[in-house]
């Protein structure tokens, strides 16, 4: 291996968290500028919310085919391919003249970047095992799920001094320089490259294999259903507080960043929690918080709170799920390592096409209420919790 290599596990993995973490931050960095698009474009709030659905759409479905591809051609190859998809898509969405063609490049944007979720995940798990997995994916859960909770301040500051297409160049100018690291810095870390996997009959029987097992498929599901969560309060806050409270674009940034730190403070605590409690332990224990939250709110009532208890009741919320998320990934990691880019790929689709579902049901809900917002969130904490109890009772039938 080349000695100019970055050949130290710490930086592979920093390299990958900044890919993941972009993009998560390329759903949600315009989002301040929602208002300002909307008066430019003539487009109603629930198309919008449609191009947030675009980019999940095909960031979440792309990762069908980048995970077997990531198998049989290496982790490497497929970053390059794909980022450079996405780059395009971030182009296209910068000189936008209409929604139509808004919903485009975000869609194109999706379909690149889904290669850094699913060769992101499979990188690390190639090189880490164990409860070091764990941790590591503890930290990038913090990088990953913080991104799009803080993106909208950085979004905000742009919009309000620049205007809203600066979103997109300064994710171009990133993503870009990102590209450049992996291509001459990023080493192939898949030591099982097998041309093969990508036949029809190989990928078929690898997605089989995992998705009849239901420890795999509960962790999946567990990820999944709380990821959304996570979209879900990205997708509604804008309309709920940025008019109802006269916000500026830069003033609603500065909320997530409030909200998101509930969810960093559970991501950074739940590689501490599984290695000592174990992971079953550690998301029924996310997903209490999140029951308590919602009971608190239904008792207080949803609709008569204040700004600053909003911004509470969702940061304390995301803090739940923001325990559940890295642990329920570890889990979805560990059963099939020989095919990890495999399961990094399904884990991928079920997480963003789960996340684009709420995303276009959030487009049919009232923007003013946080009522209906709270019922998405509860309904998303009873499948997180039901998921889990899959894997455990599975786990106890089988022994392990």
């Amino acid at each position: 291996m080349a000695q100019n290599k970055l050949i130290s596990n710490g930086a592979v993995a920093a390299l990958v968290f900044g890919l993941m973490a972009l993009g998560n931050a390329g759903s949600t960095l315009y989002l301040p500028a929602l208002i300002e698009i909307s008066e430019q474009m003539g487009a109603t709030s629930g198309q919008l919310q449609l191009t947030l659905a675009c980019y999940l759409l095909s960031y979440g479905g792309s990762q069908f085919f980048y995970g077997p591809l990531s198998d049989a051609f290496g982790r490497k190859k497929i970053l390059l391919i794909g980022i450079s998809i996405f780059l395009v898509g971030t182009l296209i969405s910068a000189l936008s003249v209409n929604i139509e063609m808004l919903m485009l490049g975000r869609f194109i944007e999706g379909l690149g970047m889904g290669s850094a979720n699913t060769a992101g995940y499979a990188i690390i798990r190639d090189v880490y095992q164990g409860t070091a997995l764990s941790k590591v994916f503890s930290y990038a859960s913090v990088f990953v799920g913080m991104t799009p909770i803080v993106a909208p301040f950085i979004g905000g500051l742009l919009v309000e001094h620049i205007n809203w297409q600066s979103c997109f160049y300064a994710l171009f100018l990133i993503v870009l320089l990102l590209l450049l690291l992996v291509k001459f810095k990023l080493y192939e870390t898949n030591k099982h490259v097998n041309p093969s996997s990508f036949k029809l009959s190989n990928v078929l029987s690898n997605y089989c294999l995992l998705i009849s097992s239901r420890i795999y498929m509960g962790s999946v599901l567990a990820t999944s259903f709380a990821f959304a969560a996570v979209i879900v309060v990205n997708n509604m806050m804008p309309f709920l507080i940025t008019k109802q409270f006269d916000l500026t674009p830069t003033s609603y940034g500065l909320m997530t960043i409030f909200t998101g730190s509930g969810y960093f403070l559970g991501a950074y605590a739940s590689g501490f929690l599984a290695v000592k409690f174990g992971r079953s332990f550690t998301i029924f224990y996310g997903c209490a918080i999140q029951l308590l939250v919602i009971i608190i709110s239904l008792l207080r009532g949803y609709d008569d709170l204040g700004l600053i208890e909003i911004i509470l009741t969702f940061g304390a919320f995301l803090h739940g799920v923001g325990i559940v998320v890295p642990t329920a990934t570890g889990g979805s990691m560990e059963p099939f390592p020989k095919i990890s880019g495999s399961e990094s790929a399904l884990l991928g689709v079920f997480m963003y096409s789960f996340s684009a579902i709420f995303s276009a049901i959030c487009s049919h809900v009232p923007n003013s209420s946080l009522c209906y917002t709270m019922a998405l969130l509860a309904m998303l904490f009873l499948l997180t919790l039901g998921a889990n109890l899959m894997v455990k009772f599975s786990k106890k039938k089988s022994g392990v």
